[in-house]
């Protein structure tokens, strides 16, 4: 049937080409049938028709028509027939290299970007709004924000930025993806005009970076200004308020995507809606909103399981992961992390091993180092040490974050002399440890009862790593000490602590190990303090 097909086409575009003799007028043929295959994104009729402008020597003269089947290829995702035809013309313009570069950019070849251009002015060939623009978009996702800054004064020498708004646009998304925040506002404010998506990249800026309050109040600023509020502006200002548990803006955010009525346009709407109110705590009315959603997506169902699993209601998480299921749709490895942080956090090794079988299931190997480490965890936290081995055992990649889950798992279990085998292990494998690291190890050295070791530990951990002790590290410390009754170490190490920190907590070890030891002074000081 499909070969059938294939040759009703290309019958039908020969007989089309046929009909024309004059080379002008076979070129605006091709140019007519290659605007519509690229359209429909028909590789193999562009395929057929660049045969057929080759064969009849179309783009021996014609640089447009081969630009034309440059950005048919690049738009179809087939870059190196792309490059093929670029590299076979007998010259390149400005409108050839764009189309190039935008194929590349279109499709994440950020490096491959940057290289087309360094090419393009060798080759003398002047850049244009459309080429800084793939330009800006590559140093952005490529966080290049020094090369970024020079493609930005290229644009100022060229006066694009006072009349192109696109460029514009793209400078503050490239500045704000390199987390230069300061540098994207400026621009922001120096444009002599702003629309909805001007507005909305820097709020997104802001938002991935953790500055939830600026981009909230951009946004209020956005909205007294009276721009219309479109599905993507109240789509990221329903993340950042998820992000800083600002429940009070995102219900009046909620009101007005309600008074739009794009619940029932935008499914991902309804999504954001349901992560803002599980973030910040509010389940009752992430779950009301979630039974209203005219469709349940993976992201909706994924969102509402991350709430459950964040607010220790275990069982609950899991009952909507058999919900999902039974509505045939099948867990991402979000999905999948979330249930395993749920497991880790109230023990449930069984529950855990059917999450394990389910990633098995749904193809998620050792390949992907992250959720290896969520199985690590999930069983090292779950008492199943030997568990959280095998699955150690076989990760691709063996990141701190797994050595000390597992490490973690062993003392958890009273395997401290294993703990210290594993430690010795990560650091042969050139893996150095984290502040939890050490507070793993501090905790099996006091279970044993050994000072010398919990003072080396205590003493490499700032001199070779540069960590600096935790109120957590010190009372371990202090507890080591007064356990075994160097009552003057604890309290020499005690007077050595910062001075905000809060030192009631290790005073009470103090106080517990006096009454062991029989010190009374030191034990009515302790309680004095501590009460």
């Amino acid at each position: 049937m499909q070969g059938n097909h294939h040759h009703c086409w290309s019958t039908q575009y020969q007989l089309i080409l046929g009909r024309r003799t004059d080379i002008f007028q076979e070129a605006a043929s091709v140019l007519v049938l290659l605007k519509e295959a690229t359209e429909q994104r028909e590789l193999k009729k562009g395929k057929f028709l660049y045969a057929e402008a080759v064969n009849r020597g179309l783009l021996s003269t014609n640089v447009f028509l081969g630009s034309c089947f440059i950005n048919l290829y690049a738009k179809c995702g087939a870059l190196e027939n792309a490059q093929e035809v670029f590299d076979e013309l007998p010259l390149q313009n400005i409108v050839s290299w764009n189309a190039l570069i935008a194929g590349y950019a279109k499709h994440g070849h950020y490096t491959k970007v940057l290289t087309c251009f360094n090419q393009m002015q060798r080759a003398g060939v002047l850049p244009d709004a459309m080429t800084f623009t793939c330009l800006l978009k590559a140093c952005g996702n490529l966080r290049a924000v020094e090369k970024g800054s020079e493609v930005h004064i290229e644009i100022v020498k060229h006066g694009h930025l006072n009349t192109n708004l696109v460029l514009g646009n793209a400078l503050i998304d490239m500045y704000a993806k390199c987390g230069a925040l300061e540098k994207a506002r400026m621009i922001f404010n120096e444009l002599p005009t702003q629309n909805v998506v001007t507005w909305t990249t820097l709020i997104a800026g802001y938002c991935c970076h953790g500055e939830g309050e600026k981009a909230l109040d951009l946004f209020k600023q956005m909205n007294h200004e009276g721009l219309p509020l479109d599905a993507v502006v109240l789509r990221c200002i329903l993340k950042v308020c998820g992000s800083i548990a600002a429940v009070n803006e995102g219900k009046e955010v909620h009101a007005e995507i309600a008074r739009k009525g794009f619940l029932n346009e935008d499914v991902t709407l309804g999504s954001a809606l349901v992560d803002m109110y599980a973030k910040s705590g509010e389940l009752v009315a992430a779950q009301e909103v979630f039974d209203e959603l005219p469709v349940h997506n993976i992201v909706a169902w994924t969102a509402l399981i991350a709430g459950y699993a964040r607010d220790g209601q275990g069982e609950r998480a899991h009952h909507c992961f058999k919900e999902m299921k039974c509505e045939g749709l099948f867990p991402n490895s979000v999905t999948l992390l979330c249930l395993l942080k749920a497991c880790s956090n109230f023990g449930a090794a069984d529950k855990g091993r059917m999450m394990h079988a389910e990633a098995i299931r749904q193809g998620f190997t050792g390949e992907d180092y992250i959720f290896g480490n969520a199985l690590v965890d999930m069983y090292a936290k779950c008492g199943s040490p030997l568990n959280s081995y095998h699955v150690f055992f076989e990760l691709h990649k063996r990141t701190v974050v797994a050595w000390t889950s597992l490490i973690a798992g062993y003392g958890q279990v009273g395997g401290h002399v294993i703990v210290f085998y594993l430690f010795n292990e990560m650091l042969r494998e050139g893996i150095d440890p984290t502040s939890v690291t050490f507070l793993v190890l501090l905790h099996s050295c006091s279970s044993l009862g050994i000072m010398m070791e919990a003072q080396m530990y205590f003493e490499i951990m700032s001199k070779d790593y540069g960590i600096t002790p935790s109120l957590d590290h010190y009372a371990c410390m202090i507890h080591i000490f007064s356990q075994l009754g160097e009552f003057e170490k604890a309290l020499s190490l005690i007077g050595k602590m910062p001075l905000l920190s809060n030192r009631l907590i290790v005073w009470s070890g103090v106080l517990f190990s006096c009454g062991k030891w029989g010190n009374l002074m030191l034990g009515n000081f302790a309680f004095d303090i501590s009460v």
